[in-house]
């Protein structure tokens, strides 16, 4: 392994042993340690510049002796550490924050709904300058576009990471209760980021892996993961469990917590439970190192990824033992304290944006205080209360109601209401300033009706990433909901909510719709969003040729029917959504309906007898109890709608639906419109 930006760390800054956690793996440090110091004080800098300060208590990634990334990143190229650094210092203070927050799910709300939306935005549209939510959005999208900007493809990379980890992370229990010591590292491997560390690996040292590749890689390094949480644990026990009592918390999300209350084993026993294990998963990670090199389905990037990702374990542990985080006896050194100052008199930061930051609703000035509330827990009050209490006050920040709203926006969408939109307006040539709202509208209703739609249904997914309500809480996720309806219209949200309606009330009662229950279902839930987009564009329309109202409303109404059902079919016979998930949510699909014998098919009754249809009823019945289906049970209930004919009668519908519609568009003159003929394309099964 060539270490081109790292030298060995001096023996006499570390115990020789690593206290038992690594004693075998050598300790090598960045070249530019001091840039690492940099990016880490440049990051406080601006933190204070938003909030006022640093969160209590607060310690980052520097210490006395070392630095997190230059010890656990060592290879981190001179260019880049900076950033990197930076980008973890902010990660920290912002855990730091939420942690101290009188509700942290409230507090963590904003912060996931800018990082991810900048995340995806700069992902998308590299070198443009978003338009943001907050100044704290504004703080998270110059990070972002100067991570793109620095390094595109492994930027991309590492934000593709840390975009995963922030969603996987905001569904975590605050307080968790683990089984055994195994239970716990399988959790705790989310808490220490693995996620985003190999993202940050990545593009610290400018590695081009293919996407497949990087996964491998994670899957590869378990052993490290759970080495680094069992270092960190070890090292933090006497410091958490002392924040942990002086809070009454009755537990400590600490290996040796879980080894002390799950295995009956003494504080001292446990620590000595997490040094041997910590020391055989490092043996671990070094055997599979020892494979790595003869795997041909492994790049040379991937490869030297992998064998530089070890020095992350003696590092951790180095960083760890002098870290003041978990030391706070330990501060920093002259030198450190002489970089500081520098990067205080410094007026301009090129990642900062130095503007009031409203956090929970109290937007904080430059001294931190927030206009009369409590900064850090001390009360600063200007005026005595018997008059402070008849003043005006500032309107409650937004910021918090719109996360959930603004974290569906940042899933990876097929766009086809966008795209709808900008078909239909070659035809009613609305000016774009109008296309832009009536956009906002749908996608707005759209959104929200996704958000209800999850937690109705039970769905943990949504678009391969956890479901809104289970990163923000069922009620946050409701208010955000009702907010997106009254913010976006009144108007047409009636037949949305009638629609809604009837198909819980299928599913709570296990009653099958017919296929005209069903279809009258679609056209008022989904359906109505279409026939929506179609009446405000002629109502904004300016042209003198736009195209008839009454046709355009069928055509909608029909081409939503086709997407819904492409829908239905894709869930059962694809792996894109998760295999069949449409069964575990308890949903009447067209093809469910089609095989009880529900559907206007003359077929119907010979291929679906009463025995086969108690047979799926009771199946049916089953997902009920247990809230989802086993793999068995969804391969035996596949095998009946293949047999009924009900997939190949789902078929027919869509290829009648597509007749239709380009009969309807031929007639209005839509086949010569390259978007629309685009767009249907897009949705030929």
């Amino acid at each position: 392994m060539e270490s081109n930006n790292s030298v060995l760390a001096d023996p006499s800054t570390y115990p020789a042993d690593l206290a038992g956690l690594c004693p075998k793996l050598p300790v090598r440090v960045s070249r530019n340690p001091e840039l690492a110091d940099r990016g880490a004080l440049r990051a406080q800098s601006d933190w204070k510049s938003l909030f006022g300060s640093l969160p209590r208590g607060f310690a980052g990634t520097m210490g006395p002796e070392h630095n997190l990334i230059a010890t656990c990143l060592p290879e981190a190229l001179p260019d880049r550490i900076e950033l990197v650094t930076y980008a973890c210092e902010i990660a920290l203070l912002a855990y730091d924050a939420i942690e101290g927050a009188e509700d942290p799910m409230a507090a963590a709300a904003p912060f996931v709904a800018d990082l991810l939306q900048a995340s995806q935005f700069s992902t998308e549209h590299p070198g443009e300058v978003e338009p943001h939510h907050s100044p704290a959005g504004g703080l998270l999208a110059q990070v972002c576009r100067a991570i793109v900007t620095i390094d595109p493809r492994a930027g991309r990379d590492a934000l593709r990471w840390v975009a995963k980890w922030t969603a996987t992370f905001m569904t975590l229990p605050k307080h968790r209760e683990f089984r055994d010591l195994e239970h716990y590292l399988e959790h705790r491997r989310v808490d220490v980021s693995s996620d985003a560390f190999l993202g940050m690996a990545v593009l610290s040292m400018g590695l081009n892996i293919p996407e497949e590749q990087q996964q491998a890689c994670l899957e590869l390094s378990e052993p490290l993961w759970r080495q680094l949480s069992l270092a960190k644990d070890y090292v933090s026990w006497e410091r958490e469990f002392m924040a942990a009592s002086a809070h009454d918390d009755m537990v400590v999300n600490n290996a040796v917590w879980v080894l002390m209350k799950q295995h009956a084993m003494t504080c001292e026993e446990a620590q000595a439970v997490c040094r041997e294990r910590a020391n055989r998963y490092a043996a671990e990670y070094l055997q599979v190192l020892e494979t790595v090199d003869a795997r041909d389905d492994l790049c040379a990037d991937a490869k030297s990824l992998l064998h530089t990702l070890q020095l992350a374990m003696s590092g951790n542990v180095v960083w760890c033992l002098q870290s003041p985080r978990y030391n706070p006896a330990r501060w920093l050194s002259t030198a450190q304290l002489e970089i500081a100052k520098a990067v205080g008199a410094e007026e301009a930061h090129s990642w900062s944006r130095a503007n009031p930051l409203a956090v929970n609703g109290d937007i904080k000035n430059a001294n931190g205080r927030a206009h009369g509330l409590s900064v850090n827990g001390v009360s600063h009050r200007a005026v005595p209360v018997a008059v402070a209490v008849v003043r005006d006050v500032p309107a409650l920040s937004t910021e918090v109601l719109e996360a959930p709203s603004r974290y569906v926006d940042t899933m990876p969408s097929k766009g086809f209401r966008d795209r709808l939109i900008d078909a239909l307006n070659l035809s009613f040539r609305v000016p774009p300033e109008e296309v832009a709202t009536i956009k906002k509208l749908v996608n707005l209703l759209h959104g929200a009706s996704l958000m209800l739609d999850d937690i109705q249904d039970g769905s943990a997914f949504r678009r391969g990433r956890p479901a809104t309500h289970l990163v923000f809480g069922q009620g946050l996720t409701i208010n955000s909901a009702a907010h997106c309806f009254l913010d976006a219209l009144r108007e047409g949200v009636r037949e949305l909510y009638i629609a809604q309606s009837h198909d819980l009330t299928w599913t709570a009662n296990l009653r099958c719709p017919t296929e005209d229950e069903y279809l009258a279902m679609v056209d008022g839930k989904t359906g109505g969003l279409f026939q929506m987009s179609a009446k405000l564009l002629d109502a904004k329309s300016v042209s003198p040729e736009r195209p008839d109202l009454t046709l355009l409303t069928r055509l909608m109404r029909l081409f939503d029917r086709l997407i819904q059902i492409r829908e239905d079919y894709m869930n059962l016979t694809s792996t894109e959504k998760g295999f069949s998930e449409d069964l575990d949510e308890r949903i009447y699909s067209l093809p469910l309906i089609h095989a009880l014998g529900r559907c206007q098919d003359d077929r119907a009754p010979e291929i679906c007898g009463a025995h086969d249809a108690t047979l799926l009823r009771s199946m049916l019945s089953q997902r009920r109890a247990v809230g989802e289906m086993t793999l068995e049970q969804k391969k035996v209930l596949l095998q009946h709608l293949k047999d009924r004919g009900s997939l190949e009668y789902t078929r027919d519908a869509m290829a009648v639906l597509m007749a239709e519609i380009r009969s309807l568009s031929s007639q209005m003159g839509l086949l010569e419109n390259a978007k629309w003929t685009a767009l249907l394309e897009a949705v030929a099964v």
